[in-house]
């Protein structure tokens, strides 16, 4: 009954899935009793699949519940005792628990240590998920050097070709992307792409995982065409392997909608988050994280095309349940309050944008950290609306002190600190401060040029801008070249 239960929680048959591993845990517990072994592995089981369908609270206490018992019956060392304590960590990390989850995760890589060795797989996998953890705090430096060791451990011991060789792979070229080291992770993952066609085979889902998350490495790039065709063979792939219903993908389809909308093509993407939606409504349910994203998605396309006053509800929609569901210091949570207060600016209400702007920044403060990436964002977002109110000394002040964190955080190059210096260099042109505008501009061009590319859209945008500033000195024969 449980193995059936596994093949249908890895079809994305979740419910089901459920039903059955309830159904074992009530007969384990009624024939073997509730602290025995296998009781205790089909309450993991249950806790796998109710994290599976966004059930974050009931999967939490059940883990916990499991490694409870599982540190008074086999013991604090047992191997089992440490997979329960890193279970509940992958489920504290989901929920954005972040603190928790990071020492939780040290704690079983020391336990993982002392009784499996540095060197075992089990070892090697929390070192990789302590990693993702600290990325997830905006620690990339602490987090891209621990996946490098793990990823040599894993080379070592496992082999070039191995799937959690190919695992490490992937995880170092997402914290890469994430540092804005995109020719670095853009090659890692085609890497590791290329050995899982060779040893998994072209329809192997982890095959398919490489192929997405190098079509998304593509996309920051601004490499749209190529993204956009590997996302529409990754989507084809999973239709005909796992089914148009299964959660990667639903996944699939909704990678693709956004680099449609990183494209431009609005109409096109709409139709595809619209589609993904009710999908996601149906499969998952419509409180599942997964369906509030596609919530959150559609409202996004609505906000490019200009249609505020439909995407102020779907956006109020989604943060309501994703309060509830998800607690209001999540991230996710910390999202939507971020597009509606988009959505609001662009009705004009830029007051209760202004804020929400700054209720959000004020909580990513007190949940991530003053220097995390996203509250960066925060700050940056609150100076935007800012200086649509021509508060501009106010916006300048905050767009000031963005740039200085993100160059200390991110570094000078991230497209992140670029997008500040270009904002800054905005709000300076507003004021009139032309001559310092025009040396950002110039600044961020040529780093956006070495670091994005001449054809990328970023790039695009500052060349624009420079020529903007140029025209308002009177520079028309400089702005015209830069134009060009």
């Amino acid at each position: 009954m449980s193995n059936l239960a596994r093949v249908l929680r890895n079809q994305g048959k979740y419910a089901k899935a459920e039903q059955m591993h309830r159904q074992a845990l009530a007969l384990y517990q009624a024939v073997l009793g509730r602290k025995h072994p296998d009781t205790l592995a089909s309450m993991n089981n249950l806790a796998i699949v109710l994290d599976s369908q966004g059930k974050y609270g009931e999967a939490e206490r059940m883990h916990r519940q499991t490694l409870v018992l599982r540190q008074a019956v086999p013991g604090r060392k047992h191997p089992s005792t440490l997979n329960s304590m890193n279970n509940l960590a992958i489920v504290l990390h989901i929920q954005g628990k972040y603190d928790e989850a990071e020492r939780m995760h040290q704690q079983a890589l020391a336990l993982r240590e002392a009784v499996l060795g540095r060197e075992h797989p089990s070892t090697l996998n929390s070192m990789d998920n302590l990693a993702s953890v600290l990325g997830s705090k905006g620690k990339y430096e602490e987090a891209e050097q621990m996946h490098r060791q793990a990823l040599h451990l894993s080379q070592a011991v496992l082999g070039r070709k191995h799937p959690d060789t190919l695992a490490s792979m992937n995880t170092l070229a997402c914290v890469l992307g994430s540092q804005g080291k995109y020719e670095e992770a853009e090659q890692i993952h085609r890497q590791a792409l290329e050995l899982s066609k060779a040893m998994l085979g072209r329809k192997h889902p982890g095959t398919l995982a490489n192929m997405t998350n190098l079509a998304r490495v593509l996309d920051s790039q601004g490499k749209y065409a190529e993204a956009k065709q590997m996302h529409q063979q990754a989507l084809q792939l999973r239709e005909a392997v796992l089914g148009r219903e299964h959660p990667d993908t639903l996944n699939s389809m909704n990678n693709l909608a956004r680099v449609l909308g990183s494209q431009g093509k609005y109409k096109e993407a709409e139709q595809i988050y619209r589609q993904t939606l009710k999908l996601r409504e149906t499969v998952l349910g419509r409180k599942h994280p997964d369906t509030l994203t596609s919530m959150n998605n559609l409202a996004v396309v609505f906000v490019s095309q200009g249609k505020y006053k439909e995407t102020e509800p779907m956006h109020r929609q989604t943060l309501e349940l994703r309060e509830t569901v998800l607690g209001r210091k999540h991230p996710d949570t910390l999202t939507s309050m971020d597009g509606l207060a988009e959505s609001l600016q662009g009705q004009g209400n830029h007051k209760e944008a202004e804020q929400m702007h700054r209720q959000r920044l004020e909580l990513r403060e007190t949940v991530l950290g003053r220097e995390h990436p996203d509250t960066l964002t925060s700050m940056n977002n609150l100076a935007i609306v800012l200086h649509s109110q021509g508060k501009y000394e106010e916006a300048e002040q905050m767009h000031r002190q963005a740039l200085e964190l993100r160059e200390a955080v991110l570094g000078k190059e991230h497209p992140s600190t670029l997008t500040s210096m270009n904002n800054l260099a905005i709000v300076l042109d507003s004021q009139g401060k032309y001559d310092e505008a025009e040396q950002m501009h110039r600044q961020t061009l040529q780093l956006r040029e070495a670091v994005l590319g001449k054809e990328h859209p970023d790039t695009l945008t500052s060349m624009n801008n420079l020529a903007l500033v140029l025209r308002k000195q009177g520079k028309y024969d400089e702005a015209e070249q830069v134009s060009r």
